[in-house]
């Protein structure tokens, strides 16, 4: 019977966990749905998931970026880090993994820098709110009141703020730059307050203010209760982050030894380190979910 190389088994394991890793990851790209879009016509799998990339882009920040750009920039960066780690060591399978985790890290900064944006916007929300009333008090229009935030709040709401302005300067469609604003805060507190200016611009009405009230006292108490549970759980997702680092950084500064790279270059080793990779991609994953604060949905995007 002939016996398979270290490389042929590397590669049968990392195919296999590829799969693997596509079978769970499906569930949540192309949920099952038995209901037709307005046509009766199901969307492809291939535009929901450039369609979430692309949400995903725009809630970090990265509006400007391609999906496509994106998905080639996180092989060529998965291509490079696995090159990396195998000029660093000669163990193959570590060199799988650390190519493996080069294709979904950017996918995690996405995520993580999402999560950032959001709690820091949600902490201008409320002043953003009381912007708006006092523009609105003094006699600014809805517009008007919506400029001034670019001059008044941080980059993060000022930078939309300012490009809704010049949107609205060269075209005479203010409920689609409205509807543009909501995108590029890509928040759900932006999407009530952009539809309270929306309802109230279109339909008319005196009591704009007091529900510009109104939601930012609900915005206020809502960020109240974000801040405790965030302080009570932060030390769930500091403690997965070193579970799930620390081993592995034994186990590269091990393979550096020639005696260990020779270990982890047989059968046994790169079972043992494809074992390790796949139990902290299911372990890692539930603990940060078990600490993880929630993020609001966008019900008017």
């Amino acid at each position: 019977m002939k016996h398979l190389s270290i490389d042929e088994i590397a590669a049968v394991i990392s195919l296999a966990t590829g799969i693997g890793v596509f079978l769970f990851g499906s569930h949540f790209l192309w949920p099952h749905s038995t209901r037709g879009d307005a046509h009766g016509v199901r969307p492809r799998p291939l535009s929901t998931l450039f369609r979430r990339l692309r949400e995903l882009l725009d809630a970090a920040g990265f509006a400007r970026v391609a999906p496509g750009s994106f998905i080639a920039g996180s092989m060529a960066f998965s291509l490079g880090l696995g090159v990396m780690l195998l000029l660093i060591t000669p163990v193959t399978a570590l060199a799988v993994c650390a190519g493996i985790v080069g294709a979904l890290a950017p996918l995690g900064f996405l995520s993580v820098r999402r999560s950032r944006l959001s709690r820091a916007r949600a902490s201008l929300w409320p002043d953003v709110v009381d912007t708006l009333i006092s523009s609105i008090r003094s006699g600014c229009t809805i517009v008007e009141a919506v400029v001034h935030l670019g001059s008044v709040m941080p980059p993060t709401i000022s930078s939309a703020a300012m490009r809704f302005g010049d949107r609205v300067s060269t075209s005479a469609h203010v409920g689609l730059c409205l509807d543009e604003l909501k995108g590029d805060w890509s928040d759900a507190a932006g999407d009530r307050i952009v539809e309270a200016l929306k309802v109230t611009r279109d339909l008319g009405g005196t009591r704009l203010t007091a529900v510009l009230r109104e939601l930012s006292s609900s915005l206020r108490k809502n960020l109240a209760v974000t801040r405790e549970i965030e302080a009570r759980q932060s030390w769930i997702r500091v403690a997965a982050g070193i579970g799930a680092a620390a081993p592995w950084v034994v186990v590269l500064l091990l393979s550096t030894r020639p005696e260990a790279a020779q270990a982890y270059q047989s059968p046994a080793g790169a079972v043992i380190i494809f074992g390790g990779l796949a139990v902290t991609a299911i372990a890692y994953p539930a603990m940060t979910r078990i600490g993880k604060v929630s993020i609001e949905r966008r019900w008017f995007a």
